[in-house]
Parts: structure tokens; sequence; C-alpha cells
């Protein structure tokens, strides 16, 4: 029986050390990339979370000694795991109103940890390390409107007292004094309707939604800064109604802007006042995975010493950016059943209950599908009309490059 291989996903990468813990997400896993040599190793499955669990922990991380603590996308606990003694824990977050607890942000003060949710008007919470125990901070959630939505995956904090807010979709950035518990400051940038917003230590950088224009904002001046992008590719998919860029990276001689349905990873020149100069890809970059076609192509990141590793949602590799020769090599995250022995188990899971064709390229050979069709006969069900056919056809005519 051939092996079966898939991408990894990286979601809240955390490092120790030489290595960079993530939680896989597209299946249930940790994993570690290895800073020596970029190879990937298996660490652990969470027992209370089933095999093909997919984006379980994706925006925020947290090293605590030997503990890393993964914080919700898909779940409703903090997924605990102790390195050394490899054991497992879940701790719950109570009295949130849904099913799924998706944290966008954290702020850590001392042994309190703030946690944001991407739906911030249901409640702000506070995690207690040495407690081991979530509370809701009923003072700070009180502070938003019930349809306050946090821009994605970003809670800015000066690592004191306060936290810059970005609202999803709308113009407004609020500061908000975590040891006061209360808003210091209210800005809104008529206009401008926010997805990501970034800080590189003096302005902060606005991405909108459905513009090809970034924006730096001087919050002492109050002076708002346009960058334009006049040669923007779009990836082959339905762009419409897409933002382009995912976030930014702010290296000490230039802005690399990540890409979200943009095809290309951009610099932004700020004499020019303009976006351009994209980066090659190295060979064999494509996008992997249809799960995530609306996913950005890459948005998370590591920061090294001469290196710079930017993860894949949408994408098929790690790519790794070097700060002096200012080129970019990849690396496939790629792994088979006998890295994970339940790999199997967990994309057969996804394909029944999901029924979705999950990797291009070379890892979902046509037996996947077969093995399918053997388990639901045996359970006497049967496929949608065309359902199997539409798979075959994507995996065999629909693959798609960035």
């Amino acid at each position: 029986m051939e092996s079966i291989c898939t991408h990894l996903k990286i979601g809240s990468p955390c490092r120790i050390g030489t290595k960079i813990y993530f939680c896989n997400i597209t299946f249930n896993g940790v994993f570690y990339l290895d800073l020596k040599d970029y190879s990937i190793h298996f660490v652990h499955k969470f027992s209370f979370e089933p095999v093909h669990a997919a984006r379980l922990s994706k925006n925020a991380s947290l090293a605590y000694g030997h503990t890393i603590y993964f914080f919700p996308n898909y779940t409703d606990v903090i997924l605990e795991y102790d390195i050394l003694k490899g054991q497992e824990k879940a701790i719950p977050i109570p009295d949130f109103p849904g099913k799924f607890v998706d944290i966008s942000g954290i702020a850590r003060r001392g042994d309190k940890v703030y946690l944001f949710p991407t739906e911030i008007g249901k409640g702000i919470y506070q995690f207690d390390l040495q407690k081991q125990r979530v509370e809701k901070d009923m003072a700070l959630s009180s502070l938003f409107c019930r349809d306050f939505l946090c821009s994605s995956g970003h809670i800015l904090y000066d690592g004191k007292d306060c936290a810059w807010i970005g609202r999803y979709g709308g113009s407004q950035i609020v500061k908000v004094n975590l040891a006061e518990k209360q808003i210091e400051d209210n800005k809104v940038l008529e206009g401008i309707r926010i997805f990501v917003m970034c800080f590189d230590g003096n302005h902060h950088w606005i991405l909108p939604m459905e513009s090809t224009d970034i924006y730096e904002w001087d919050m002492e001046k109050d002076d708002l800064q346009i960058y334009t992008n006049e040669h923007i590719e779009w990836r082959k998919v339905d762009h419409i109604g897409r933002t382009p860029y995912s976030n930014l990276i702010f290296l000490e001689d230039e802005i690399l802007v990540l890409n979200c349905y943009a095809k290309n990873i951009w610099r932004i020149d700020k004499q020019k006042k303009t976006i351009g100069d994209p980066l090659e890809f190295p060979e064999g970059f494509g996008l992997a995975n249809r799960q995530f076609n609306g996913w950005p192509v890459y948005a998370q990141y590591t920061m090294l010493e001469d290196k710079v590793l930017l993860y894949p949602y949408a994408g098929n590799m790690l790519l790794i950016y070097d700060k002096n020769t200012k080129k970019m090599s990849g690396r496939n995250l790629t792994v088979s059943e006998e890295d994970v022995p339940y790999l199997r188990e967990a994309l057969r899971k996804n394909l029944t209950e999901n029924r979705q064709c999950f990797e291009d390229g070379d890892f979902a050979p046509l037996e996947k599908f077969l093995d399918v069709i053997e388990i639901k006969r045996g359970k006497g069900e049967t496929w949608e009309k065309g359902s199997m056919g539409r798979m075959i056809f994507q995996k065999c005519c629909g693959k798609e490059k960035g």
C-alpha cells in the first residue's frame, strides 16, 4: 500500500531554543521545526480532540518554562503541553457564548495573560499562569460593544500596560489600559476598513480590506502616509472583495509585505511611498491544500538572527528569507505515515466527514480516494451524485500554482 504524505500548516509558532514548536492546523498534532537543519519532527497528538481536528490553534502561543500554551482557534480550551514531561492538559475558557473561542491575540503582564477573542465583544479573559485558571475580565469586557471584532490575528501590546486594538472591517483603533481597565484613546481613520494592524515601534501600519494601499499612521502627530501599489498581481483564485496583504515584517533596512490574495510578497519603498520590488519565489513554490484557498499565502513569521522564516497557510513550503543576500529559499513541510502513525486515519476522516480534496500536487494519490470509497461502501453509505467525480477532477485537473 502506497504511503500517504501531506503538507503541514504552521499555527501559533513558539520558539524554544533551536526549535520552533507549532500546532498543525490541517489535523491534530504538535510538531517542531529544527532550526539546525529545518527538519520536521512529530511531538504529540492531543487525546481530548479528534485525530482530524483542524485549526485547533492558529494565532497565539506562549512558552512558560518548559510548557507551551497554544491558545484556541477552533476549540474551547487552551491546549497545554509540557515538552519535558510529555504531558498534556486542557484548560477550559468559561462563560464564552459560543462553541469555539477564536483567540486573535494575547498580552502578558507578569503571571497574567490577557486573551483577546476575535469576537472581543463577547469578552476579554485573564489566564493566570500560576493558578492555571481562566476568568472573564468583566471590567475590560464592558468596554466593547457586542459586535466589536478584532483585526485579524494582531493585538499590539507595549509590554507594560496598554494594548492597541484595531476594529476588524471598521476604521476604529482603540488604546486600552489593561491596568486601569479603561480606554485611553479612540481614533477613527475615516475611509479605511481595517484588516490587519502592525507596529514598527514608532508608528502604526494598517493593511486595509479590499484596497491595495497601505497606511502608516503617526499617532503623536496624527499624520497618515499612504503607500500605493501600481503593479498588483493576484492569485489564480477569485479575489473580488478580498484583501491583498496579510502582514508586515520590519527589518533593519526594508519592510516586507506578506501576501493574502496578492500573488507576490512585496517591499515598501518609504522614499517613493510605493509598494513594489516583489521577491522571487524559490523553484517549486506553489499553492497546496484547497481547504486554505481563502486563507493568506503567508501571514506568520519568526525573526532569526540573519534570516526570517515565513510560515505557509495556502503556500506549499516554508520560506527562508536571508537578510543579507535578500534572497529566498524554500523547504517542504511534508510528513508521511512513517512520521505520523495516525496520518491515514486523520486524512480519511477529513475526507469522509468534510468531503474536501485536501491536497494538490503529488500528495493525494488516487488510492486515498479509493480507500474512502471502500470505507463508505462498508458502512452502506454513498457519495452525493458527482461528489467523488469532482474530487478526482480537482486532483487531476485543478492543480493551482501561485
